[in-house]
């Protein structure tokens, strides 16, 4: 009887080491990320209007509550809830991607241009092509979780690099096309100033995404493919 009572205690003890070790953790993480979003905010704060500043300070204060929430799906009930949560992150993250690679590439303005019908399949179409895209890449590889993320950064810095070589050279990334990009990057200084702000505000929307990206729980028994991250 002792002894199960000091093993109780003893297991009490090493959770309760694990949850402040745990804390002090997501602690750190926070500080590091709360001083690398204030030192960018001191770089770009020229490049911010009134309402991107706004937007910047709104994504700050999501991004350190998520780092700092604990995540917890275990329980039946909270494990069914994580379920349709993942399922619908996953279903948002190509249209928030194509939202992202829009707002940076300036697209949006220009298929407004068109006629409203025009308007609706151009970003029907477009929409398709991104969801096609996930639809393939979580096919293909088991890990669900770093595979969204890894492919919410990569459709990003796809979006930035490509603004750069529209802007300047009047042409789209290209495979091999390794000179143009050179000369694209040489002159991007009186492009990057026009454009930082909308970068960055889109950058700390994608880094939202993939931080509440590895806090689901992608272990859904509803997919034999999905593994976890």
């Amino acid at each position: 009887m002792k002894y199960k009572r000091k093993n109780k205690a003893t297991s009490y003890k090493a959770e309760e080491a694990l949850k402040r070790a745990n804390r002090w953790k997501r602690l750190i993480a926070l500080g590091i990320t709360l001083f690398v979003l204030l030192i960018l905010l001191v770089l770009f704060e020229k490049n911010l209007s009134d309402i991107q500043l706004l937007d910047y300070l709104k994504l700050m204060f999501c991004i350190c509550i998520l780092i700092f929430w604990k995540a917890n799906w275990t329980g039946e009930r909270r494990k069914k809830t994580g379920s349709v949560i993942a399922i619908l992150s996953l279903f948002a993250m190509p249209a928030i991607s194509f939202f992202i690679y829009g707002s940076i590439s300036g697209n949006f303005l220009h298929i407004m241009k068109n006629p409203p019908q025009t308007v609706f399949l151009i970003l029907l179409l477009n929409g398709c092509v991104y969801y096609l895209l996930y639809m393939i890449a979580f096919t293909a590889c088991s890990q669900i979780r770093m595979t969204a993320v890894l492919l919410n950064t990569a459709l990003y810095l796809f979006a930035v690099i490509n603004t750069f070589i529209m802007q300047f050279k009047n042409i789209s990334v290209l495979s091999g096309n390794a000179v143009s990009f050179q000369a694209a990057m040489s002159g991007s200084d009186g492009l990057f100033h026009k454009f930082a702000g909308n970068m960055v505000i889109m950058g700390l929307l994608t880094l939202l995404c993939n931080i509440w990206i590895m806090k689901l729980d992608f272990n859904l028994p509803e997919w034999k493919m999905a593994r976890g991250g």
